[in-house]
């Protein structure tokens, strides 16, 4: 909804620039809510009824914008039922580069760009085994900063909220929005993107498998990428010497987060799902500043250290895939210094298949040689498994 309100933002400015005394206002006002209407509708930006049950299946060929996160859960919910898959993924974007290919012959579909606290993400397994009884493994993203003590005392800045459009349009997108516009998209929209940050770059999650494409991002050449990645990293790095990134790391990991990890684990399998937790790749330029600061980033050392790894690994299995190195994989597969790719991705599923804690179901997936999965992937960030598998 970012899009729509920005967008809406500059009609109100133009509104507000309106004599509110010429003859014609009440017209104008009406005209620009008839063209923000009709702007929005083509590109899908106003939330519609998903309540039918070939709405998904006839945009599965689509890639929406993942800012309209009103789409979100309900979207992957919905998919769920129909695909009724035997693994899923949770998490917010750090995850969101597993493909369904990846773990072939089972089901599979990405449960990415949600709320990252661990109750979300038992409130949404529960919901997913309830309408589809075949799901079997769940694998839930943590990372460092879920061990900060602010995480669930509602500050955690990582979750961004999305706003509704303010006065006066807000109450028409209202009446919209309990409106079936389904059939009315359908038939207004050709494009393969739903949402107008999605246009430019075909850049957004993937309704087939829940993933996200970086779109045209695929096509860099390496030098390309290198030179790209090069940039965003000492921009991060700036941020980061600013304590703008990382932040709240300056304290001990919260024994209240390792006893609700405990808990969500153990409701968890009450419904017959086994959970498994993969920690994400970070960039090694980052690992080598917190390295090095064991005062400021004292909860990240703490969290590499093997009293805690333990006391996680008694809990269930925690794979610790934070160093690139740890899985067989480089810095050079992120798309802009945060998200990896899916080449990093599918090393991480060779990881979980091959490794003796993983749950039978995920073991029992053919192994690939490693070699062979780079040779699959051009550049870094090249996309495999986009309507293909190996």
């Amino acid at each position: 909804m970012r899009t729509a309100g920005n967008f809406i933002a500059i009609i109100r400015r133009v509104i507000a620039g309106l004599d509110s005394a010429h003859p014609a206002h009440d017209l104008l006002i009406y005209l620009l809510y008839v063209a923000a209407t009709a702007i929005l509708l083509q590109t899908q930006e106003i939330p519609t009824s998903l309540s039918e049950d070939e709405a998904i299946t006839r945009h599965s060929h689509k890639v929406f914008n993942p800012d309209l996160s009103y789409y979100g859960r309900r979207l992957k919910i919905q998919k769920i039922q129909e695909l009724q898959p035997e693994i899923i993924v949770y998490g917010n974007s750090w995850v969101n580069q597993f493909r369904a290919g990846m773990f072939a012959p089972y089901g599979f579909y990405n449960c990415a760009n949600q709320s990252p606290k661990l109750n979300s993400a038992k409130s949404f397994i529960t919901d997913a085994k309830r309408i589809n009884p075949n799901l079997k493994i769940a694998i839930i993203m943590l990372h460092p900063w879920h061990f900060r003590s602010d995480v669930y005392e509602g500050s955690l800045d990582i979750i961004q909220h999305v706003s509704r459009p303010v006065l006066p349009l807000n109450k028409y997108f209202d009446r919209l929005e309990r409106k079936d516009l389904y059939k009315m998209i359908t038939t207004l929209d050709t494009s393969k993107t739903i949402g107008i940050r999605a246009i430019p770059q075909t850049r957004g999650q993937r309704f087939s498998d829940g993933s996200v494409t970086f779109g045209r991002h695929h096509e860099r050449t390496d030098a390309g990428h290198r030179k790209r990645e090069e940039k965003l990293m000492s921009q991060a790095e700036y941020h980061m010497s600013k304590k703008r990134y990382f932040r709240g790391y300056n304290q001990a990991i919260s024994p209240k987060v390792i006893t609700l990890i405990a808990s969500v684990t153990a409701d968890i399998r009450a419904q017959d799902v086994t959970p498994i937790y993969l920690i994400p790749p970070i960039h090694d330029r980052f690992i080598q500043i917190m390295d090095r600061d064991t005062i400021a980033y004292q909860l990240w050392h703490e969290l590499k250290s093997t009293t805690i790894q333990e006391q996680l690994n008694a809990i269930a299995p925690i794979y610790d895939f934070s160093e690139f190195s740890s899985f067989g994989g480089t810095t050079d597969m992120t798309y802009d210094s945060w998200h990896s790719t899916e080449l990093a991705a599918h090393l991480m599923v060779e990881q979980l298949k091959s490794d003796p804690r993983s749950p039978e179901l995920l073991r029992s997936i053919s192994a690939i040689p490693i070699d062979s999965i780079r040779s699959w992937y051009p550049t870094p960030v090249y996309s495999l498994y986009d309507g293909q598998s190996r």
